[in-house]
């Protein structure tokens, strides 16, 4: 995004209440060579939407830095709901999330120490029913239940 020149397109070029941008972006390889890229950015003010023709939210689900880049020289504060996919949001309720790390828990919060005791109980249930197929048998039910 340092690399990222914006420029507006020639004003007759805009229809529809589309603005476009072109926005050069420089990547330096090495030392000696530099690559130029150019990338077209279209802007619906009142639809909200933006899009950029390197396609990086279309394939990958994460706004560019052309389109960033853009949004910050428009002065846009927020950016729209429909950009915020749902696999990049806090605030949606995953299974897989309620699963406890001793890494995630420096503090040992009680919650966490709970987990805890009731992981070695059941460690030791398992360790204990491993050559009993009826004890094993029971646990499982009582697991379903």
């Amino acid at each position: 995004m340092l690399y990222c020149h914006v420029e507006p397109v020639v004003e007759g070029a805009n229809s529809d209440g589309i603005e476009q941008f072109k926005v050069l972006e420089r990547s330096i390889v090495n030392k000696f060579y530099l690559r130029e890229f150019t990338y077209t950015v279209e802007y619906r003010p009142n639809g909200s939407h933006i899009s950029c023709y390197c396609k990086k939210f279309e394939f990958k689900g994460i706004l560019c830095c052309h389109i960033m880049k853009v949004m910050a020289q428009k002065d846009i504060q927020r950016v729209n709901e429909r950009y915020l996919l749902r696999r990049w949001r806090k605030d949606v309720y995953r299974r897989h999330s309620n699963i406890f790390f001793a890494g995630g828990y420096p503090h040992m919060t009680n919650e966490y120490k709970k987990f805890q005791e009731v992981e070695r109980y059941f460690q030791e249930c398992v360790d204990v029913e491993m050559d009993d197929v009826s004890k094993m048998e029971f646990i499982k039910r009582k697991c379903i239940e």
